[in-house]
């Protein structure tokens, strides 16, 4: 769908702007890469919550916003480290 595809990459960069506002790269490519990073871990936790696969492993709704907590603040963490020169 070409329409999906549009507003991937229009999601796409501003996640990469908004990066690049608070973690300045002159290396375009490290900036991807760090999009990447935070695109997939969205999506992958989106994913894990859209299938209900916490309630499956037995987790509370107390430790499943606990756990989305935590992916979002080891986002931060990670992209908080020393950048790559």
């Amino acid at each position: 769908n070409l329409g999906l595809g549009n507003d991937a990459r229009v999601a796409f960069d501003v996640l990469g702007e908004r990066l690049q506002a608070v973690r300045p790269s002159s290396n375009p490519l490290e900036r991807d890469r760090d999009a990447m990073f935070v695109w997939s871990a969205i999506h992958g936790m989106a994913s894990v919550l859209q299938s209900e696969a916490m309630q499956y492993l037995s987790f509370s709704a107390d430790e499943a916003e606990a756990s989305v907590m935590h992916a979002m603040e080891m986002i931060d963490a990670a992209l908080s480290g020393p950048t790559k020169t």
